[in-house]
Order: C-alpha cells, then structure tokens, then sequence
C-alpha cells in the first residue's frame, strides 16, 4: 500500500463548482490511526510514491485527528483544490520532502476552468490546530528543512486566475521539533515548496471548525498519540510498536518493500469458541446479555438498541473500537514541575496496571483494589515508561 488513507470521489460530477462540491465526498472523520512508511520505490507507476493521506478537491467537513504520521515522503496529509476541513492534533514524524500539504494541481482543472460557468473552484478552508512536527533522520536544516506545512498552488501566476484566492488557512499551537527532538522555533511554520513564505493565505480566524472538536494542547500530544493511535491501542501489534518507537528514538527510514522492515508479522492463529455466537449474526453472546438482546435470534441489522438510527452492529463495532465503552478504565495524566500524577477514572473492580519501557516487554505495576485513586510514579533518569490498563478478575 503506496497510500494509506484517501478521501476521495467523483471531483467534477456536474455542471458548476456547487455541484461538483454536493457530488462528492463530505463529513468524513480519520482519527487515531498510524499513517506509516507508504511504500517509497515500489511497484507505482510514477516511481517513487511514499504516500500519506490524501484528501481530493472539492470534499468538505473533513477531520484529521490525532493521527501519527510518519516515515513517508509527502501528504502527511494533503489538501488539494476546493478542499474544506480541519488538521487537528497530529503528529507528523521525519516526513521526507513534505509534511502537512495543500495542493492545486492546473492540470487536473484546465478542462473544467475553460467550460464551468463561473470558471473557478471555491476557497479551500483549513484549520490547522494542536499539531506536532518531528523532525527525523530525513531532516535538518542544512539538508532538508521541512516546515509544518507548504502551500502548492500552481494556479498562482496565471494571468486569468490573478483575483482567484486559492486558500484560507488558520494556524494555532502548533509546536516543531529538529532532529535533536528539540522544540525550535526555527523551523518553519507555512512556505510554498521552494522555502518562501506565502503568509497571503493565512487568516486570523478559524475558517471552518465545529465545537464538538475536543482539542489537546500540542504539549500534551505526544502521550495521547502514544496511547491511543493505532487500530488496537490497548493491545498494539510489533508493527505499531516498531513505529511508534521509531518516533520517540528519532530513528527510521523511507520504505520500498514490507521487507526492508522484517517483513508482515506472524500470529497464531485464532477461532472462537462454538456458543461465541449463537444466532451467527455477528454480535457475541456475551454482549446481546449486556444489551438485553435475544441470543438466539438474529437482530444484528435491528436499529432499536439505542434510538438514534445505527443498527445494533453498528453500535457493537463502534464499541469495539473504542478505549473508553462503559466503564473501561480511563488514565489522567497531570504533569506537575519535577513528576507527574496518573490518576485513573471509571475504574473497574478486576484489572491491573503493567509498565514497560521499550512497549515490548510488560511488568505488572498494580493490581486488584490498590489500582484505584491517585498514584505519584517518578520517572528516573529522564526514561520514558508505558503503562496500560488491562482487563480481568
């Protein structure tokens, strides 16, 4: 996989900008993924096309959100023409040429600026919030300073598009760190791709946001991203692991095949026991008892459980992918002057606490009752520990 995420549709299904922007893709959210080492030299047509995510002209009400980037050479992600929504408390670790992107490409619009009727596609709107670039191996000052984000608009120039304002964007507490993994002020924070700055598209206010965002404050983002990027956080396979520490060892590299990197991993294989599912209808016994759902009857497509539209498999996937469902427990971290205090909510009776300090091996903290309330754990010697809660009696 050269690209990892897209959002992307039908770009120019219409006659007019408004339609092509009501034809195509909106209100989609990527959060809490780990969008890693897109394949550099591979098998894409255009050679190299180490890729992140791209977010396609004219799609609108986008979240990315509290996503890990890391390891690709561009689209950490991209916004491309017309393109609306929000780049919130990411992370975005040695990017090899470019990190966070805007995008016009002239090409792909010359046909439909010489035959729409008002001839231009609408301003993008961007709100860059709570951000974090890590500067890598790829990266320095005298070799490749990348900023945060660059701005790419070959519309600019062209005689008829003078009056034409390609872009909106509003930065707020976005930190960057060199390749020292020092916070410096240095490092850019918007230029086009030859380094110079194009403050013309920044704006003082937030062109596009919804209140319901939950913001992080960029000094607190690291350990949010460390404990819940990922599809199984709480239980993070070697291939999470290896990136992550890629990330907080300042080390990794572009990759061409899965190989260059050990490979897929191996597991075991699983299967679930036979009264898993009684009825086969993909919701687990166990969890039709907690609903109150009848277990010998499929009602996986039903949508009464909660009242609100999703079917009663839409709301046990939603649960499944979540950290914090009912009364799992949920970790507080409060960072004093010389430690730091995790307090831990929702706290069930059964469980423990492990630590480890390379995400690999596991010790066991804390078990039983003594887990709940406030503990003070000192880190030693400027190490950095993991914890986690795990389930169980």
């Amino acid at each position: 996989m050269d690209e990892n995420l897209t959002v992307t549709g039908p770009r120019f299904d219409g006659e007019n900008p408004d339609e092509w922007r009501a034809n195509t893709s909106h209100r989609i959210t990527l959060s809490n993924n780990i969008v890693a080492e897109g394949l550099s030299v591979a098998t894409h047509a255009e050679g190299e096309h180490s890729k992140g995510s791209l977010i396609h002209d004219n799609v609108t009400e986008i979240a990315v959100i509290k996503n890990l980037y890391a390891n690709n050479m561009a689209r950490n992600p991209v916004f491309k023409a017309g393109a609306r929504g929000v780049m919130m408390n990411n992370v975005i670790y040695n990017p090899g040429r470019i990190g966070m992107q805007f995008s016009t490409v002239y090409d792909e619009w010359s046909e439909e600026l010489a035959s729409s009727g008002d001839g231009l596609p609408e301003e993008a709107l961007i709100s860059v919030v709570g951000n974090s670039l890590h500067w890598g191996p790829l990266n320095s000052f005298f070799g490749n300073p990348i900023p945060l984000f660059v701005a790419l608009d070959e519309f600019a120039g062209v005689p008829s598009l003078e009056d034409w304002h390609a872009l909106s964007v509003y930065f707020e507490d976005n930190r960057r760190f060199d390749h020292f993994g020092a916070l410096n002020s240095l490092i850019p924070l918007l230029t086009n791709e030859q380094g110079r700055s194009v403050s013309q598209y920044v704006t003082e206010s937030k062109p596009i946001w919804h209140d319901s965002l939950d913001v992080i404050s960029s000094r607190d983002l690291p350990s949010y991203i460390v404990g819940n990027a990922g599809a199984r956080p709480w239980e993070s396979d070697p291939v999470d692991n290896r990136i992550l520490l890629d990330w907080l060892n300042l080390s990794g590299a572009l990759v061409n095949f899965e190989t260059d990197v050990g490979g897929f991993p191996e597991f075991e294989p699983t299967k679930r026991g036979d009264l898993w599912d009684s009825d086969k209808d993909g919701l687990p016994d166990e969890w039709e008892r907690l609903k109150g759902l009848d277990v010998t009857l499929a009602d996986s497509l039903e949508r009464g459980l909660r009242g609100d539209g999703y079917t009663n498999l839409e709301v046990y996937l939603h649960e499944l992918s979540s950290l914090r469902v009912g009364d799992e427990a949920s970790l507080v971290i409060e960072i004093a002057e010389d430690d730091f205090v995790l307090r831990w909510e929702n706290m069930p009776s059964g469980g423990w606490i492990e630590s480890s300090t390379n995400l690999k091996e596991w010790d066991t903290l804390l078990a039983g009752p003594s887990i709940s309330g406030l503990r003070r754990i000192t880190g030693l010697n400027g190490m950095t520990v993991f914890y986690r809660w795990v389930a169980g009696n």
